[in-house]
């Protein structure tokens, strides 16, 4: 897939406002860190306990639902996660991990949130260090 455009794609959040829940144990329960449902990011872990790189790795997954549309982001992924799955004869991991759409978000983890995302996530403007 194309390397993220996060000039482009941080104009798809103007006016958006993405609605964030913590703390869920039935994702821990399967040992995963977070899932996008969107307007829903739902986290394992209490929001301090987030790192960064999970927040944007979500936020990359809102801005392919807004590229391609609610419906078909979901089939294409479900579509991709089947194939793999029945192509490749391994198990859920190495199908999850190989999804297009996870690489992508995978390359997007080492990106810092601008202000702008983190307005969206609804997390507090990013402390300047003093110099």
């Amino acid at each position: 897939m194309a390397a993220p455009l996060y000039r482009t794609n941080e104009a798809l959040l103007a006016g958006r406002r993405l609605i964030c829940s913590y703390n869920w144990r039935l994702l821990r329960s399967w040992h995963i860190q977070a899932v996008t449902l969107y307007p829903f990011i739902l986290f394992a872990t209490p929001r301090a306990r987030v790192p960064e790189a999970i927040f944007r790795h979500e936020l990359e997954h809102v801005y392919q639902v807004l590229r391609l549309g609610w419906m078909r982001f979901y089939f294409s992924y479900l579509w991709h996660y089947a194939v793999l799955r029945c192509k490749r004869r391994g198990g859920h991991h190495d199908a999850y991990v190989n999804i297009p759409f996870e690489l992508e978000a995978v390359d997007a983890e080492h990106y810092k949130l601008t202000a702008a995302e983190r307005a969206a996530l609804g997390l507090a403007p990013r402390r300047r260090s003093p110099r």
